[in-house]
């Protein structure tokens, strides 16, 4: 089914004659690379901008006072119990304090040990007063660090961290204008804390410095020690023996060996249909020799066959993801073991996203990355798209009302004959890469839609052989006659393969009559695919 959408321009509705209010002033807009070269600094000592690698940041501003409304609850978990819920979830929520952006990859909880019922935990609850102040190092990225938090007088208070080993360049705690003293720890995983005398919701804004390095790849150490507090309970490394022997690896070989193994055996992990079922009572076996799980699944058997083979591993985690850091003799680095959901809910941060090391390990075909999740959730909040001299296309010349909105030149319902997009394949039951093509039919699109306003879209995803694709994320568009196209972002199919949402028309789209498309990529089940 091909629907049919009528863009209309939304009208600008106010007094006709009113006179216009007296300038008092005209703002001047903020200019990060300005800011940075005379090295302007705000409350707090924090810089007004930081240079980044993807080009200058503006800071966020300290003394904006903090929301009134309720904060969302926040994962502060202090175990982690494996579950056998296989599939790939949906929608994800995720806020996103850094600046650039690492999403999804804020670090919320962290464990580094493992009892005999498979929980992961924190070693030793002990925790390391952290100082404040010092300047960027050689080795460090930095960034901006920006999140409300409602602080207990006397007691710590979990917060986000950016990566293992960050330092606290800066930092201001306040409400408004005022100011909040607090002090900062963290333990032996590398989870942070804040503590005040002080009760009440505040808001933090940090300089961080965090070693590139923690953000990506590994090191070759000739061998591994483990901590004490971290070695195996003798149930526990007696099932990671089993894991080990099918996966290869051992303790004669060096650590940089048994890694690549394990990451390239834990990223080839696939999300079910069902939840994975009970073949024994241990959890964490049939996990690990089944392959099946998402994210958090891969994570926490990864951790338990590292720790057996010696190497200090940790499992960390998100209201999003879950992945592993792992210690190569010098300090931890993030592995990304993939298993990602289908999209993030929230908007994420318009700032410019960080760009990590290069990827060194290999990644099976259609693998779900949590990059890839960071990227379709950046294309729901990118901005309009803007022709040369600022307007947006379509939009009307500035200081101009219209009484009546615009007519598309053609009302008609019927299709438009228009051809799929360029990225689509042909309509042969299999894609390129040989697996069952997929059939998206839409069943409802708003017949008339308005910029900055949400139009809402039905569909299903099947396979070519008839079976439902469960759980894969779909991209939805508009599609004039010429057959440009407008993004207007992603959903996922639920687990009949059926998707309902509505998502909103960019500020900058033309005004006229579109066909909505829609577009998946696939998985391992399901091929690449697009509607009629």
């Amino acid at each position: 089914m091909r629907a049919r959408t009528f863009l209309f321009c939304a009208l600008l509705l106010g007094t006709a004659h009113a006179a216009p209010a007296p300038l008092l002033h005209e703002p001047i807009p903020a200019d990060p690379k300005e800011d940075i070269e005379k090295r302007v600094s705000l409350i707090g000592d924090l810089p007004s901008a930081l240079n980044t690698r993807n080009g200058p940041v503006q800071a966020p501003d300290p003394t904006r006072p903090v929301e009134a409304t309720p904060r969302s609850a926040k994962p502060e978990n202090e175990t982690f119990h494996a579950d056998r819920d296989t599939r790939r979830p949906n929608n994800l929520p995720y806020e996103d304090p850094f600046i650039p952006s690492t999403a999804p990859f804020k670090r919320t909880n962290a464990y580094d040990a493992v009892d005999s019922a498979y929980t992961l935990v924190v070693s030793t609850r002990e925790l390391a007063a952290v100082p404040v102040g010092g300047e960027t190092k050689a080795t460090e990225d930095r960034f901006f660090a920006d999140f409300t938090v409602d602080l207990d007088s006397g007691r710590q208070v979990r917060i986000p961290s950016v990566a293992p080993g960050q330092r606290i360049l800066r930092a201001r705690a306040g409400n408004g204008a005022v100011d909040v003293p607090v002090t900062f720890a963290r333990d032996i995983a590398d989870n942070w804390f804040v503590r005040s005398t002080s009760s009440g919701r505040v808001r933090i804004v940090m300089e961080l410095g965090a070693p590139r390095a923690a953000f990506g790849g590994y090191g070759d150490p000739a061998s591994l020690t483990l901590s004490r507090q971290s070695e195996l309970p003798a149930n526990v490394r007696a099932a990671a023996d089993v894991v080990a022997r099918k996966i290869g690896v051992n303790r004669s070989m060096r650590p940089s060996e048994n890694v690549v193994k394990l990451v390239a055996y834990f990223r080839e992990f696939v999300d079910s249909d069902v939840p994975l079922p009970i073949m024994s009572d241990n959890i964490y076996l049939d996990l690990a020799l089944s392959k099946k799980g998402v994210c958090r699944h891969r994570a926490f058997a990864f951790m338990i066959t590292a720790l057996s083979l010696g190497i200090p591993t940790r499992v960390v985690t998100n209201e999003a993801h879950a992945w592993v850091e792992v210690f190569d003799g010098s300090l931890y680095r993030r592995i990304d073991l993939g298993g990602a959901g289908g999209m993030l809910t929230d908007p994420l941060s318009t700032n410019v996203r960080y760009s990590p090391p290069k990827d060194m390990f290999a990644w099976p075909e259609h693998a779900n990355r949590g990059d890839d999740l960071a990227r379709r959730a950046a294309s729901l909040s990118s901005p309009p798209i803007q022709r040369p001299g600022g307007m947006s296309p379509g939009a009307a010349s500035p200081g101009s009302l219209s009484s009546a909105p615009f007519l598309p030149s053609s009302s008609s319902s019927s299709s438009s004959g228009t051809a799929l997009p360029a990225w689509t394949e042909s309509d042969a039951t299999k894609d390129a890469s040989g697996r069952p093509r997929s059939m998206i039919a839409l069943s409802r699109a708003d017949a008339v839609a308005h910029r900055r306003a949400a139009v809402h879209v039905e569909g299903t995803v099947t396979a070519a052989d008839g079976t439902s694709c469960a759980h894969l994320v779909v991209e939805l568009f508009l599609r004039d006659v010429h057959g440009k196209r407008v993004l207007l972002g992603s959903t996922s199919s639920d687990e009949r393969g059926s998707f309902s949402t509505s998502l909103v028309v960019p500020q900058g789209a033309p005004l006229g009559d579109y066909d909505v498309g829609a577009f998946t990529e696939g998985d391992t089940r399901c091929g690449r695919g697009a509607s009629k």
